[in-house]
């Protein structure tokens, strides 16, 4: 579940419906541990995800900052950002 660029508008208006993924829907995508929200870097308006992250295709274990938040639900441990998914271990503040 990567979440490709040309299908934010559709996940977008399923999560608006209500739909949430699940536990198997997020078994593939990153994980990312100790994470804040913060603004990216050079932006005021983006609010975006920091902590260190594991499994990312493209930067692979390391530290980030994530694309601008769509969504997000901490109980669930999930959020989803412009370009993926994300699973949510311990907060800074957990």
């Amino acid at each position: 579940m990567t979440g490709a660029p040309g299908d934010l508008e559709k996940e977008i208006a399923r999560l608006r419906r209500g739909w949430r993924p699940s536990t198997e829907d997020l078994v593939d995508v990153p994980v990312i541990r100790g994470w804040s929200f913060g603004f990216r870097p050079g932006s005021r308006a983006a609010l975006c995800l920091w902590g260190d992250v594991r499994g990312h295709p493209t930067f692979g274990d390391r530290a980030i900052y994530t694309s601008a938040l769509v969504a997000i639900d901490e109980a669930a441990g999930w959020a989803r950002t412009v370009n993926r998914y994300y699973r949510l271990i311990e907060s800074v503040t957990s």
